[in-house]
């Protein structure tokens, strides 16, 4: 029988950024992909399971991608941040600067940086949820919130 499975092909064609987006959304797409219009996080030659010095190379390169595209933009977000270690795991402590409830948190786990999208990037991206998603009480994000 799996002699007859069959993969899908999909021919190439270049998908326009949609143009009913902000300027600023347009920018984050833009810098996803090259000059040539490739998804950048898809050019990269993925090593075997097993080669793990192979999956740490490629994780400098994703590392250095992620990190430069958010170079900059914490100098803009009202937050501040303490990085912890609990036994093996980096944790961002964010908080957003004026009023917000303590009571309320978010908690981003972010499981793709055990691979891809850790460190600056990874920091950046707790500023930027303590900056645009403070809890205060009149946006709380709990089960109760409505």
């Amino acid at each position: 029988m799996k002699d007859h499975i069959r993969s899908t092909a999909i021919p190439s064609r270049t998908i326009q950024t949609p143009q009913s987006i902000s300027a600023e959304a347009q920018a984050v797409l833009s810098r996803l992909v090259d000059e040539d219009g490739h998804p950048i996080n898809a050019q990269y030659e993925m090593p075997s399971p097993e080669d793990f010095s192979g999956w740490m190379k490629v994780k400098a390169v994703a590392d250095a991608h992620y990190a430069a595209a958010v170079k900059g933009l914490e100098e803009n977000l009202q937050s501040t941040a303490e990085t912890i270690t609990v036994e093996h795991a980096t944790i961002h402590v964010a908080t957003p600067h004026g009023a917000f409830d303590e009571r309320h948190a978010i908690i981003d786990l972010h499981g793709g940086a055990l691979v891809f999208g850790g460190g600056e990037a990874c920091l950046v991206s707790a500023l930027s949820q303590a900056h645009y998603q403070p809890t205060s009480p009149a946006r709380a994000f709990s089960s109760t919130a409505a």
